[in-house]
């Protein structure tokens, strides 16, 4: 059996804002064995890397994040 040793949770949220794309730049550079990161699909099928399903926790807005467009994202 084959354990994981070292993960990047979030893309390593201790380190750097979770899920952001400085976080998995930042972890392509350590000995991790994986990196780990949540999606959600928008309105229109777009998917996004957010970890909680609602925008209200990371965000200055609220509401779930498949009632939004991927462009309300950008």
């Amino acid at each position: 059996m084959t354990r994981t040793l070292i993960a990047a949770h979030r893309g390593g949220l201790f380190l750097w804002p979770e899920n952001s794309a400085r976080a998995f730049r930042e972890t392509a550079r350590l000995a991790v064995e994986q990196a780990e990161c949540d999606v959600h699909m928008t309105a229109d099928g777009e998917v996004v890397v957010m970890h909680d399903a609602t925008l209200d926790r990371m965000t200055d807005t609220s509401g779930p994040v498949v009632a939004r467009s991927a462009a309300q994202f950008a």
